[in-house]
């Protein structure tokens, strides 16, 4: 990815900072594959914060607030809870809009439940560069105070580029309804694509040949078959909708060395909510991860939700390492203050791994735990169209060589309302790192970490509700030690003499320095643009620290700059 800077500028309006820093020549890969989209209903759950009594990502026309409820929920502990109670006037619910596929085929899902004989409906709105073209409505089976589901393709009319889904009471009608697993998403297949089927619990024979045969969902034999299938064509394995209950290391879903080079292998939910893989309360020990890939190719694994019941830590939800073209979509992730280290853990080589439409929401309990913690030489991660909200560590930390890093279209939120005191309140959103795994011992180079480079970040929200602790969006932390780059040791630990450069010297001798220390190039190799920002410090801050035995390589006098800068304008003149 080449970056040339042309310009950058900088707008604040009541209290929210806009920033462009423009470049020419930047392609973002790999390219948007609508056969891989995740639910395009931001917060279809009513699982994230509210804002005035309105669950985040909607907007509502009701006289009385429409309200999140903590205590009636069908898929997690939330729903929307609209009252009308006018019969002369319409009340609803709307979406935010979303980016949709002109002429194609969607699913829409809504789940509700209500007081009167009366159905409650659901709008489809469409759009074309703002302007309505038309809308489809549809009425969720009949039902009384209990949960009734819609379910119905819709063709998205051509022409249309956005559209947003309106949960709605007639309006002739008094209604008090509750909403909750509102999505809309794309459901095509494949030319020639086998189906196959596989559950918590295994049924009939155990093939997963067909819907009344599931296979259990870790049979060692089930995905030897579903690996044969895949040198023929491509394969889609339909997980059942059920918690998948994982306490030890053998229950886990682990695929190794499994994919082809050109047929795709599509691992998803039978719906867009329920299938739930859950670290439940029972557990005594950590199986490590849920699902592990480990030399997995060309696969696509969505509409997969994590869960934990348990009061002991488990190291992550999902690795996925020495992989290559892998799209995670759909994924949620909630309520998971034991989680040990991170959500999602791309490592080891992984290379073109796509993450969208995923939402995380309230993880751990220190600075450890991340919703995307990704390490040891990552190439082409990409984050699009997703929501992070509340972690007591860095939200999306890269550690370790990460070059290409591409965020687009997403939301990065800090309530203020999540972690013990203020420092894990507001952690850093996105994160640079590199850490010393062992002391130099001038003949053993142990592990060697190094910055990687090219950041490009577009169209995003980075926002903190109230400013405290780090509070920086954007970070670049080491704690200093001494990497051989072949030709001679790098110095991460700053001198006295460094700290005077950052705080007081021109701005190109600062850029030169952080390239020489730490082999960063600020000025060509990030790319940050149109985003929001607010309640932040600053944007952008280099914290040089020891730890890990790097004080050991220096005298106190070496390590005098230990501290945290503001390098903001390193990168944006």
């Amino acid at each position: 990815m080449k970056l040339t800077k042309t310009w950058w500028q900088g707008l604040t309006v009541m209290g929210i900072a806009v920033i462009s820093i423009l470049f020419i020549n930047v392609t973002l890969s790999p390219s948007y594959d609508q056969l891989s989209s995740g639910n395009l209903v931001r917060n279809g759950s009513f699982e994230r914060s509210s804002t005035n009594g309105i669950p985040v990502n909607w907007t509502s026309n009701c006289l009385k607030p429409v309200s999140t409820v903590r205590s009636i929920g069908l898929r997690d502990k939330s729903s929307a809870y609209l009252v009308d109670d006018k019969d002369d006037r319409a009340c609803g619910l709307m979406s935010d809009m979303f980016s949709v596929e002109s002429g194609k085929n969607y699913r829409l899902e809504v789940d509700a439940r209500w007081d009167i004989q009366e159905s409650p409906l659901v709008y489809v709105y469409f759009y074309k560069n703002q302007v309505k073209l038309g809308s489809r409505s549809f009425a969720i089976p009949k039902g009384s105070r209990l949960w009734s589901r819609l379910l119905k393709d819709v063709q998205v009319p051509v022409g249309t580029d956005r559209a947003q889904v309106y949960l709605y009471s007639p309006v002739s009608r008094r209604m008090k309804v509750y909403f909750d697993g509102v999505a809309f998403y794309q459901r095509p297949g494949l030319q020639n694509e086998v189906i196959m089927y596989a559950a918590p619990v295994s049924s009939g024979n155990g093939t997963g040949l067909s819907s009344k045969n599931w296979a259990l969902y870790n049979d060692v034999k089930f995905w030897s078959v579903v690996r044969t299938k895949l040198a023929a064509g491509p394969v889609r394995v339909v997980l059942k909708p059920g918690n998948y209950s994982i306490a030890t290391p053998a229950g886990k879903l682990s695929l190794k060395g499994i994919g082809h080079i050109s047929n795709r292998l599509t691992i998803e939910g039978q719906a867009a909510f329920g299938t739930v893989f859950l670290f439940p309360g029972t557990s005594i020990s950590d199986p490590g991860a849920l699902i592990t890939l480990d030399g997995v190719r060309n696969t696509v694994i969505r509409h997969i939700h994590f869960r934990s019941q348990s009061n002991v830590d488990i190291g992550y939800l999902m690795t996925v390492a020495r992989s290559e073209n892998i799209t995670l979509a759909g994924i949620t992730a909630l309520n998971l203050p034991r989680v040990k280290y991170g959500v999602i853990g791309p490592s080891n080589g992984t290379k073109n791994i796509l993450i969208r439409e995923t939402e995380m929401v309230k993880l751990g309990y220190d600075i450890h735990q991340h919703f995307i913690y990704a390490f040891r030489n990552i190439q082409n991660l990409h984050l699009n169209n997703s929501v992070l909200e509340d972690s007591t560590g860095a939200y999306f930390r890269c550690r370790d060589v990460c070059r290409d890093l591409k965020i687009t279209d997403s939301e990065f939120l800090a309530t203020g309302t999540w972690g013990s005191n203020d420092i894990y309140k507001s952690p850093h959103f996105v994160e640079l790192a590199v850490f010393n795994d062992q002391l130099w011992d001038g003949y053993n180079k142990g592990q060697q970490e190094w910055f990687g480079c090219g950041v490009f970040a577009t169209n995003n929200s980075f926002q903190y509700r109230f400013r405290a602790g780090n509070a920086i969006p954007f970070s670049i932390v080491h704690t200093g030690y001494r990497p051989w780059d072949g030709y001679m040791f790098r110095d991460h630990l700053l001198t006295s003499a460094d700290r005077e450069l950052l705080l007081n010297g021109h701005v190109t001798y600062r850029r030169n320095m952080m390239k020489s220390k730490f082999g960063l190039d600020l000025r060509n190799g990030f790319s940050v643009l149109n985003n929001s920002f607010s309640g932040h410090l600053f944007l952008f801050e280099l914290q040089s620290t020891t730890g890990y035995g790097s004080e050991n390589y220096y005298a106190p006098s070496e390590y005098a700059g230990e501290g945290t800068y503001d390098i903001s304008t390193c990168l944006m003149q």
